[in-house]
């Protein structure tokens, strides 16, 4: 009795653990841009003389680790940047330089893909691929020197 009851606690655990990893998507942060606000968070950026970070992700994805990935950008990069969430269905209405930064080598193949650029929009300040927790802690962090710098 006691091992059946062992076993269905773990089925359980088991179950529970892949149903909320099933349900990975995200909500946007209110502090986060979309494309379509594009003109407001570029204003925002030149007003407060920062970058503007474009995480290009998928809200909707199934994958924890793509989810992980881009609220840690998020997290990462609020203050010391303009955030503008973009994905696939923004491609048309991205500025140039962020589709080039995307389709770099550096850019990686996974997403999230962040790029982050000048106020002006016409200079790469640096690109951030979807990395493994550890490194992409320590990319945010060399980005959050750069952007200190700037």
């Amino acid at each position: 009795m006691m091992k059946f009851a062992k076993t269905t606690l773990i089925l359980f655990a088991l179950s529970c653990i892949t149903a909320s990893l099933a349900q990975a998507s995200f909500k946007i942060p209110n502090y986060v841009y979309t494309v379509s606000q594009l003109r407001t968070a570029q204003q925002n950026a030149i007003d407060s003389n920062k970058s503007i970070t474009f995480v290009y992700a998928n809200k909707n994805t199934d994958c924890s680790l793509g989810t992980a990935a881009s609220i840690d950008l998020f997290n990462g990069l609020k203050e010391h940047s303009i955030i503008v969430y973009a994905e696939r269905n923004d491609w048309n209405n991205l500025p140039p330089i962020v589709k080039s930064g995307i389709n770099s080598t550096e850019a990686g193949k996974y997403i999230p893909i962040t790029v982050i650029v000048n106020s002006n929009l016409d200079s790469v300040i640096c690109i951030i691929p979807y990395a493994e927790t550890k490194q992409r802690r320590e990319l945010i962090k060399q980005a959050q020197s750069q952007l200190s710098e700037n």
